[in-house]
């Protein structure tokens, strides 16, 4: 291993002691404390003087060879001590030994594994919420005629949305899990309504991405026309939420969103009481791609969707954009709101 930079060296000697509680006793050959040093009192070793035989005063150096060859003892509990990380460095004319405080390292693995417990519990809290509201709507439409989708699946036209709140991981990062799923929950609880009102079906949500489907239900205006005017709902609903008491400490949450028109194999899976569509073909991931290229409070969608929005192309502007994996430019129509 190529030795470290004596700048890189200062800093993790820095962050190892910020973190961590570390004592020393300088050991001659013969297991004879030579000195000490470093938080001894904190690891109840501060009553040790020079000419202790250690062998005698911390039983986990009994049965070991000494001076001991370098070796690291994880967790070692000695009785009216604290646990310790000791590790055993010989030197030539002495041994060092090292206390480390584990607790540090071992509460953030607790609080970590505390957070990971609480994410997925309420991941799947609201999962089962959200997959029973959507699936019985799907269940409902399927038995009553209104959805016409062959039980083997077929190829169709759809207009395919997908929204994304940018910067999410940042946030949720930064806040504690109930504060992060209570905003999650209310931003896509607003997000589906819209969708469902102009005529959409959710095809899939995870996280704070939102994909949804538009030419399954019929409608007044066109497909194509209902995704952006629900796009354009949702990022004036975003904007709103910012100002309700929920959002208001991290006011600022923005979403993009990307559409795209054309064929694609779709279906319906699950039983009779949990249904949920399914949509695979290229304009699901062209979709993707112009959510991603998007801009907080940007709608990007591509030219067959921006043919069939009527009015609605006034408010966009046209330009090409070279996707990897598409040999061509690929026309692109977006509309920024402010």
């Amino acid at each position: 291993m190529d030795p470290f930079p004596s700048p890189v060296l200062k800093y993790l000697l820095k962050e190892t002691l910020r973190n961590h509680r570390v004592a020393f006793l300088q050991v001659s050959p013969r297991g004879v404390l030579l000195g000490k040093g470093g938080w001894c009192p904190h690891f109840n070793l501060d009553y040790l003087t020079e000419s202790h035989i250690l062998v005698e005063e911390l039983p986990f150096l009994e049965g070991l060879p000494f001076p001991p060859a370098h070796m690291i003892l994880p967790a070692i509990q000695s009785p009216g001590r604290r646990a310790a990380d000791v590790h055993l460095v010989p030197d030539e004319e002495q041994v060092w030994i090292l206390f480390f405080d584990p607790e540090p390292t071992l509460e953030k693995h607790r609080q970590l594994q505390q957070r990971s417990n609480e994410l997925s519990l309420l991941h799947e809290k609201q999962s089962k919420i959200l997959d029973q509201y959507l699936g019985k709507l799907i269940a409902s439409g399927l038995e009553q005629g209104v959805l016409q989708i062959k039980e083997e699946g077929e190829r169709r036209e759809i207009t395919v949305l997908f929204a994304d709140i940018r910067d999410f991981t940042a946030f949720s990062e930064k806040n504690p899990p109930g504060r992060v799923f209570n905003v999650l929950n209310k931003y896509l609880d607003s997000m589906i309504r819209l969708v469902l009102k102009q005529g959409g079906l959710i095809d899939n949500i995870i996280g704070d991405s939102i994909m949804a489907i538009f030419g399954i239900i019929p409608t007044v205006l066109s497909p194509q026309s209902h995704a952006v005017i629900a796009a354009s709902e949702m990022i004036d609903a975003i904007s709103r939420l910012n100002r309700s008491p929920l959002f208001s400490r991290n006011a600022g949450l923005q979403i993009s969103v990307g559409i795209a028109t054309g064929p694609a194999a779709i279906g319906v899976l699950g039983n009779k009481d949990r249904r949920t569509f399914s949509a695979i073909g290229h304009h699901v991931n062209l979709a993707s791609r112009l959510e991603s290229l998007a801009r907080p409070k940007e709608i990007v969608i591509d030219k067959n969707t921006f043919n069939r929005i009527g009015d609605y192309r006034n408010y966009f502007t046209r330009s090409t954009h070279a996707f990897k994996g598409i040999n061509h430019p690929v026309e692109i129509h977006t509309w920024r709101h402010h």
